[in-house]
């Protein structure tokens, strides 16, 4: 891969949308020999995008833009930083005077195609894909982290926001497993949140400070138990061996049919 060659790809939130959207990444930058420059937008697109995709965004997030700021921004940065096809991370502001190769939020106008959705099965990851013309498949590993300096004590690690849940039951019937052989990585919040919801308390793991921890964190864990979260799509962009995960009712997003490493829950229920 060329050290020369840069493409400059816009992304305008939420975190794990940008996560997902570097499966494509890499293989554009793959594609052209090139290293990418990813411009990250803290506006959540209500300034920078054309005048099509601004009215889409406007559109689907009721005027707000997507959930996305220079905070979270800081958060991912070490991580996309630490991937071999990203050359820099750039934030961008109204007075950044940069060419756009690849517009990642373009994806939005997807959702509106009846025919993709129903193809994709809306996976964010396919619909990244599809944007591009690229061939839509899990294609991990797209992100890459050297974990050999870390160590947990439990073999399950559980991260699980306070959006998207589904599975309260197969949490309470894995009780007993999980109790005694899991660890929780997220914020105070959600750890409280799950500790009041299941009545059990997992060892904390705080994973504010970096994703690019949290992806060590996740990597050294034997199974990897995740909602519809930020920490989902990085274990999925590392490709994890054995990921579990909770899938939300109606939202598909986060779904690949006959994944061999990826099982999913609803209810009570586990299934590929």
């Amino acid at each position: 891969m060329s050290d020369s060659k840069t493409l400059t790809f816009l992304h305008s939130g939420a975190c794990g949308d940008v996560i997902a959207s570097m499966s494509a990444v890499k293989e554009l930058c793959e594609r052209e020999s090139a290293k990418a420059v990813i411009v990250l937008d803290p506006t959540g697109g209500t300034t920078c995008n054309d005048e099509a995709l601004n009215s889409i965004i406007q559109v689907q997030t009721q005027g707000r833009g997507y959930i996305f700021s220079e905070k979270q921004i800081d958060f991912i940065r070490p991580l996309l930083e630490a991937q071999p096809y990203v050359s820099k991370v750039v934030v961008w502001r109204e007075d950044l005077h940069m060419k756009i190769d690849y517009n990642l939020n373009r994806m939005r106008l997807l959702l509106q195609d009846r025919d993709v959705c129903q193809r994709t099965n809306q996976n964010i990851e396919f619909l990244y894909q599809a944007a591009f013309g690229l061939k839509e498949r899990y294609n991990a590993p797209w992100l890459f982290v050297d974990s050999s300096d870390f160590k947990l004590k439990k073999e399950v690690l559980i991260a699980r926001s306070t959006r998207y849940h589904s599975a309260h039951l197969w949490f309470v019937l894995m009780d007993k497993l999980l109790r005694d052989n899991s660890a929780f990585i997220g914020t105070k919040f959600e750890h409280e949140v799950f500790k009041n919801a299941l009545l059990f308390e997992p060892d904390f793991i705080d994973c504010h400070n970096s994703a690019l921890e949290a992806a060590k964190t996740i990597m050294a864990s034997k199974v990897f138990i995740a909602n519809g979260t930020l920490l989902y799509w990085i274990g999925v962009g590392l490709g994890h061996p054995c990921i579990v995960n909770e899938l939300a009712v109606d939202i598909p997003t986060t779904y690949y049919r006959n994944s061999k490493n990826i099982s999913f829950v609803q209810g009570g229920r586990i299934f590929k």
